[in-house]
């Protein structure tokens, strides 16, 4: 098992986690962000805000195409339909892009080291010390820590 000791120990690699921890280790400072789903970007990014946003995007788009004639403009077909798999496909492009930009300036920051874990309950004595993480890291000591709050939007 891997020990791990820093100074700022961050949970959640969301909107508020991820530009802390780099806040911090652009200040020199060693800071290890713990993330549970596959990228940077939290439930805002993968789950809530940004892909419900591309979803309407495509919806207004369709609504203008079928308004077209109340604008005093004529198409030569009125036949626009969706194709889910391609909204899915773009939807997917972006926040794959957006997830990999973040990961990617994370790079450029040595005291920061970022772990990618499934869903897990973190166990611990005296936190932030001698926390034990899943898989082979074990936390055993950390000055500073802050936890992002995660809640669960409904689905879309």
């Amino acid at each position: 098992m891997s020990e791990i000791q820093t100074e700022y120990l961050v949970i959640g690699g969301g909107p508020g986690g991820t530009p802390t921890a780099m806040a911090l280790a652009a200040a020199g400072k060693a800071v290890v962000l713990i993330e549970k789903g596959a990228g940077l970007g939290g439930t805002c990014l993968f789950e809530g805000c940004i892909p419900s946003k591309i979803i309407r995007k495509s919806a207004r788009r369709l609504r203008e195409f079928r308004e077209t004639s109340d604008f005093g403009l004529c198409l030569s077909t009125q036949d626009v339909n969706i194709n889910w798999s391609a909204i899915l496909d773009r939807k997917r492009n972006i926040l794959k892009r957006r997830s990999d930009m973040a990961l990617k300036n994370t790079e450029n920051l040595p005291t920061l080291n970022t772990l990618f874990m499934a869903d897990a309950v973190l166990k611990y004595n005296n936190f932030p010390e001698n926390l034990q993480l899943p898989g082979c890291f074990h936390l055993t000591s950390a000055a500073h820590s802050t936890i992002e709050i995660l809640f669960h939007p409904p689905p879309i």
